[in-house]
């Protein structure tokens, strides 16, 4: 998922052919409002003189041009003097890269490039070797980046001019400005306030999950409902959080985001996912033990009193505490003074009651738990494999699960629903989505199936697996 910091990222690459003119333009738009030739011919002999980062997007600056021999557009709207811009989104898996001319290209993407291999190709020169044509160099997205038609450059300034301010990543960073604004949506969820992209530009679904979790914010919470520390502290975190991102090039350690236990306190199932707010495609995570809600916190304090350790892990989050409380069914837990980091439990793996399942060429460690997608009779399973490139190993990873009534094996799956997500169960494999000829999942579904449904047994389903089953798998 590219977030702010990936954004931010790819605006620095383009940094490198800054004044360089554009030779030759291949666009592939997303929308159907221009045709991809006459947009690829409006940037062909300009300069591209500015290239920033808005939150999510990127965009690049034109100026006029350079020789109008070269001029190829026919379109009217815009005029040869005036400069423009192209707006680039990354979505879920888009990605930005440069090469000189007629070398590899280095896809950090591949298995995402073969049906379309790029949605963007601009090939630059120097002003000074233009007419000679000698090296050029090439800036190319992946096919799963949202190309936007060209329009005016002031657009883009404007929307820059009054972002800047409140970009997750920007050097302008101001976080009173942020408050502001997330104050204008009192009425809102918290969880959709951090993520409006007018409000706080950069912010993704990541940054909002370990935010809210670091600032022991539970994510159903209004933002009429926070006090103005409460707001601040969701801020600071999710700038906190993105800034490391940003200065390591991959996400920081998550403690909840597609996780079964939780990174701080360590419990086992505490971790909740359910769809919620605006946007349902995205699914949240939060522990109910460390982010309670505030009926929940005056329930604690009538149990164990306002001075409860239980209250300091769940609502203070204090760290180095020499208590880790575990909160099923009301019972604390005392560990020893020594134990005050956690560490990641190894993961068990018995496969048959035998020993561990391992990739014979490269051990345990390369070990990765995957999903079937395939619209086949074996859809939905579960299986390892060996994350090493080019390594073959594959074993079926359910041979603890039970059979249905159709004598094939159960399919675990996690529920996002309201009342019940983050838990397991096991279904009829038989009853999976149907889906058509291109592999897109359709409203039918199988005709056949024992409708089985059974809640998943912690110890017997998912103790096997390990920490490498994960609610997103």
């Amino acid at each position: 998922m590219v977030e702010g910091p990936g954004a931010t990222r790819n605006g620095r690459k383009v940094q490198a052919v800054i004044s360089q003119v554009v030779r030759k333009c291949d666009i592939k738009l997303t929308t159907t409002a221009q045709k991809d030739a006459s947009c690829a011919n409006m940037l062909v002999g300009r300069r591209l003189i500015e290239a920033f980062s808005v939150g999510k997007e990127v965009f690049l600056i034109f100026g006029n041009i350079v020789d109008v021999k070269i001029l190829k557009s026919n379109d009217d709207s815009i005029s040869r003097d005036e400069e423009i811009s192209l707006r680039l989104h990354f979505g879920m898996n888009g990605s930005l890269w440069l090469r000189n001319s007629g070398t590899r290209r280095h896809d950090p993407y591949p298995s995402l490039q073969k049906k379309e291999s790029t949605s963007l190709q601009i090939f630059f020169e120097t002003e000074t070797s233009y007419q000679n044509s000698t090296t050029q160099t090439v800036l190319e997205a992946s096919a799963a980046t949202t190309i936007r038609r060209v329009s005016s450059a002031f657009v883009a300034r404007s929307k820059l001019n009054r972002l800047r301010n409140r970009d997750v990543c920007g050097n302008s960073f101001c976080e009173n400005s942020v408050l502001k604004a997330i104050l204008q949506s009192a009425s809102v969820l918290i969880c959709d306030a951090v993520l409006n992209q007018d409000r706080f530009p950069g912010v993704g679904n990541i940054i909002k999950v370990e935010a809210l979790h670091e600032a022991g914010i539970h994510p159903r919470r209004l933002v009429s409902d926070l006090s103005e520390t409460e707001l601040r502290a969701v801020i600071r975190e999710c700038r906190k959080y993105a800034m490391k991102w940003l200065g390591a090039g991959r996400a920081p350690t998550k403690k909840v985001y597609n996780r079964t236990s939780c990174g701080t306190c360590g419990n086992v199932g505490s971790v909740q996912i359910a769809k919620m707010g605006n946007d349902l495609s995205r699914v949240t995570f939060w522990c109910s033990d460390c982010q309670l809600l505030p009926n929940q916190v005056q329930e604690q304090q009538k149990r164990y009193g306002k001075t409860s350790p239980l209250l300091e892990v769940g609502v203070n989050k204090k760290r180095n505490i020499h208590q880790v409380l575990s909160c099923r069914n009301n019972h604390i837990t005392e560990v020893p003074a020594k134990s005050t980091k956690l560490t990641k439990p190894t993961p068990t793996i018995n496969l048959n009651g035998t020993n561990r399942c391992s990739c014979p060429q490269h051990g345990e460690p390369s070990l990765v738990l995957k999903r079937v997608r395939k619209n086949s009779a074996n859809q939905n399973r579960i299986f390892w494999s060996c994350k090493r490139q080019g390594c073959q190993f594959f074993k079926w990873a359910d041979s603890h699960l039970p059979l249905c009534s159709c004598r094939r094996k159960a399919i675990l799956r996690i529920s996002k629903t309201e009342r019940s997500g983050g838990r397991w169960f096991l279904s009829c494999t038989n009853k999976a989505t149907m889906r058509n000829q291109f592999g897109n999942a359709t409203s039918e579904r199988c005709p056949t199936g024992c409708n089985l449904f059974a809640w998943a047994d912690a110890k017997k389903h998912i103790t096997p697996l390990g920490n490498l089953l994960t609610p997103l798998l």
